[in-house]
C-alpha cells in the first residue's frame, strides 16, 4: 500500500522547517547496540535453520546495521512482535517489509516536505 502526501498550497519555509524539526524525533533510529540485543532476544525466542554461531553473528550484525534505516520505535515494535506471530526467524525481507509497512507514513512525510525544501 502507498501513502502519498500532498498540499493544497506551498506551506511557507517556516512551516516546512518546523513541521521538518517535528518529524525528526520520529525518524531516528535504534542504536545498533540496542538492534543488536533485541535480535539476539528474538533469536532466544523462535526456531532457526541449523547455522553457526559464527553465521547467526554474522547475520544480526548485517541485520542491525540495515534496520538503521528504520525509526527506532518501528524496529522495537517490528522485532518485538514477530515472535508473537511467527515461529521461524525473519529472512531479511520479511523484516524489511513490516518495517517498511509500520514506517511508510513517516516516510512519505519525510520524503513530501524534502521535496518542497
Amino acid at each position: 500500500m502507498r501513502f502519498d502526501v500532498s498540499f493544497r498550497q506551498r506551506p511557507a519555509p517556516e512551516i516546512i522547517a518546523a513541521a521538518q524539526a517535528a518529524l525528526a524525533p520520529w525518524l531516528q533510529p535504534l542504536d545498533r547496540r540496542e538492534a543488536v540485543k533485541a535480535l539476539a532476544q528474538l533469536r532466544l525466542l523462535v526456531r532457526r535453520r541449523n547455522e553457526t554461531n559464527d553465521d547467526l553473528d554474522a547475520q544480526t550484525a548485517l541485520y542491525a546495521a540495515k534496520l538503521e534505516a528504520y525509526p527506532a520505535d518501528v524496529v522495537v515494535h517490528v522485532i518485538g512482535k514477530w515472535a508473537d506471530r511467527e515461529e521461524w526467524w525473519p529472512s531479511w525481507a520479511e523484516l524489511k517489509a513490516q518495517c517498511d509497512r509500520h514506517s511508510r507514513r513517516r516516510m512519505a512525510l519525510k520524503a513530501a516536505l524534502a521535496k518542497l525544501s
